[in-house]
């Protein structure tokens, strides 16, 4: 919480003593509403009120206990420690609440690490997060690190076991403590904007304009996004007369002092895993009447076709298909699908949702129903890492399979097109070329999302690179020396990102399935 945050509260300043004068932020007139004092012989008599600086906050006259209790205030602060529980009893007597009643040094060293709690609010936003069976929950505003939260468990208002509560605070107003609070603390947008959380928390009053940004912020990142806004306010009304009914479903929380927005996104809840095929094969019939799995033919711009879709439609690059083989079905995808959930494989090699036993007299498939369930605490599926060789690391295994000569020619325009598109990335390929195990066939399941963002990176210099090099007079066994840069370019990225792997085992089908018994020789 910044100082400019704080300087947003309207304040009530209980006392006429000197003790004021230690206010050490340089607080705006305006915040201050009024000035009071336990001594009724005070009242209505004028008061100026000085900062450390010197400056005047409050210049004006001293009000009733009565006048303050009416006011619209934020917190009423009080720097007299021997008059202190005879403030809370009169203000408690009228209806002020024991968390809007605040010590100077507590204001200062707590509610500038956290300005809007309240236990009453944190209540009903728990009751919240069970009514929507919200269990993954990203707090943007801290509003869970407040004074005496220094675990999961603060009296009635225990988390539940099953809520996970991570934090972005991007300065050090965290201190290790609050590890206990939260499960994760990010101090960079760019280490969970790949996450999927069930609900994002803003607790933070903001500008109209801002509580937009959010909007489009989050959209992509949480299911539920929750805003708290000053009830009533013109900022709220404004708010609440946009239409979102495209996105998700509208409700509104009425507390005492603030109203909470909660938008709930619509969801198509889809997942299509696409099986790459080049030629006409046979499909593992335990994937017969899956909804989920949908062969698709790579490089049909340059075949005949078969009987599946293609990768010839909308935007595509399937004359590339013999260069970077399924590689041209991924980019189909990334321009062409808008699923929630996207996968990839091949017409011989298929994700298992657990090892295969040779008492097995189906193969234990990946099916939808155990992809999402893995998905609700992971952000990506893959394959194990493939370690070809145990002693050798990768560039080598790559000399041994390609060329020693073609992979390094191929290496320089690679290293080439990367420098200039993703500059950020040559020390990690680097670092993965000189280990020893990678993320292989370049299968995967997650949310569009995530493969999207990859697609932005690996497409904005991999396509530039095949057209740099002159792959059209390779020989055959070599034509696609970038479809293996593009295996290897996924492990790269996933260096780079915050997201939690699923490695799973997978499964290779027979060889005589590999091709349709017809077109067999």
């Amino acid at each position: 919480m910044s100082i400019g945050q704080i300087e947003k509260n309207k304040l009530i300043l209980f006392g006429t003593g000197s003790d004021f004068e230690n206010f050490v932020w340089d607080s705006n007139r305006e915040n201050i509403l009024a000035v009071t004092d336990l001594n009724s012989e005070l009242y209505h008599k004028p008061i100026v009120v000085k900062n450390s600086l010197g400056e005047i906050i409050f210049n004006g006259e001293i009000s009733s206990v009565d006048e303050i209790c009416n006011m619209d205030f934020d917190y009423i602060i009080t720097t007299d420690i021997y008059s202190i529980e005879q403030t809370h009893k009169i203000l408690n007597e009228k209806g002020i609440r024991d968390d809007f009643i605040v010590m100077y040094d507590y204001y200062v060293q707590c509610i500038r690490a956290h300005t809007f709690y309240s236990v009453l609010e944190e209540a009903n936003i728990l009751k919240l997060f069970e009514a929507l069976n919200i269990k993954n929950v990203i707090d943007m505003d801290l509003f869970f690190a407040d004074k005496y939260r220094y675990s999961r468990e603060y009296a009635e208002l225990t988390f539940s076991d099953a809520l996970q509560v991570d934090a972005y605070s991007p300065n050090d107003e965290l201190r290790p403590i609050y590890n206990n609070v939260y499960r994760k603390i990010f101090k960079n947008f760019k280490e969970f904007y790949l996450k999927n959380y069930d609900a994002a928390i803003f607790s933070d009053y903001r500008s109209f304009e801002d509580y937009l940004k959010i909007f489009d912020l989050m959209k992509d990142i949480a299911d539920h996004i929750i805003l708290r806004f000053r009830k009533n306010s013109s900022d709220f009304k404004k708010f609440s007369e946009l239409n979102f009914s495209k996105w998700g479903e509208v409700r509104i929380l009425n507390l005492p002092k603030s109203s909470f927005f909660v938008i709930s996104k619509h969801h198509s809840n889809d997942m299509k895993i696409y099986i790459c095929c080049h030629k006409p094969c046979m499909l593992p019939r335990e994937i017969n009447g899956s909804n989920i799995y949908q062969p698709i033919q790579s490089g049909r711009k340059l075949n005949p076709p078969f009987a599946c879709i293609g990768d010839d439609t909308g935007e595509n690059i399937s004359e590339l298909q013999p260069y970077i083989n399924e590689l041209v079905v991924l980019y189909w995808i990334w321009k062409n699908t808008s699923h929630e959930y996207v996968g990839l494989c091949h017409y011989r090699r298929y994700f298992l949702s657990r090892p295969l036993n040779r008492n097995d007299i189906e193969i234990p498939i990946l099916n939808e129903e155990q992809a999402k369930d893995i998905l609700k605490d992971y952000d990506i599926i893959t394959r194990f890492k493939y370690y070809e060789r145990q002693d050798s690391i990768i560039r080598n295994q790559f000399f041994w399979i390609t060329g020693t000569d073609i992979f390094k020619k191929s290496e320089i325009t690679i290293r080439k097109w990367l420098k200039i598109r993703q500059p950020d990335y040559l020390p990690i390929l680097d670092y993965v070329l000189g280990n020893t195990g990678f993320f292989t066939s370049n299968m995967f399941v997650t949310r569009k999302k995530v493969i999207d963002k990859y697609c932005e990176w690996l497409f904005s210099f991999l396509i530039d690179a095949v057209r740099d090099f002159d792959v059209k007079n390779l020989p055959n066994d070599q034509v696609r020396i970038f479809s293996y840069w593009g295996e290897i370019m996924l492990t790269v990225w996933l260096m780079n990102q915050n997201l939690k792997i699923k490695q799973l085992f997978w499964h290779m089908t027979p060889k005589e399935m590999w091709e349709l018994p017809e077109n067999k020789n």
